[in-house]
């Protein structure tokens, strides 16, 4: 009985953070169409939570962020990713294998690998740079 009750105020707790997350994140006008294209649910909301408290200005940047620059080699001479900030590639992956939204923008892929994962993560990062999370160039006349 008390780890139902331990549960249910971790569980009212998360959901009062996301809660406030959504909040925060509607009230930015730049963030709030990347809400509406991905449906609005948690993924959608921790992942901008994660990644788009800034303007990025180009991809290098936040894919070095993400943890997603082959920055070492094994001892096999082979890239490997820099493996910093792996939650945030977690929410990435379920974003876009969970959402209807984040399925379109994954793609399909013949066998289920990590090479393929890796590409379909980099495929929803992409997306959501190119779209949502880029700094805007506005040209001076």
């Amino acid at each position: 009985a008390a780890a139902l009750a331990r549960y249910d105020v971790g569980l009212a707790h998360k959901e009062g953070l996301l809660e406030y997350l959504r909040s925060e994140l509607r009230a930015e006008p730049d963030l709030r169409p990347a809400l509406e294209e991905f449906g609005g649910g948690d993924l959608i909301v921790v992942v901008l939570g994660l990644i788009g408290w800034r303007k990025w200005r180009n991809y290098r940047e936040v894919r070095r962020y993400c943890g997603l620059d082959p920055s070492r080699l094994d001892a096999d001479g082979k890239l490997r990713l820099s493996r910093v900030r792996p939650f945030t590639r977690q929410y990435l992956y379920l974003l876009g294998t969970m959402s209807k939204r984040g399925k379109e923008v994954w793609g399909e892929f013949e066998k289920d690998t990590t090479h393929t994962r890796v590409k379909g993560i980099v495929r929803v990062l992409k997306h959501l740079l190119n779209n949502h999370l880029r700094v805007k160039m506005t040209s001076v006349a």
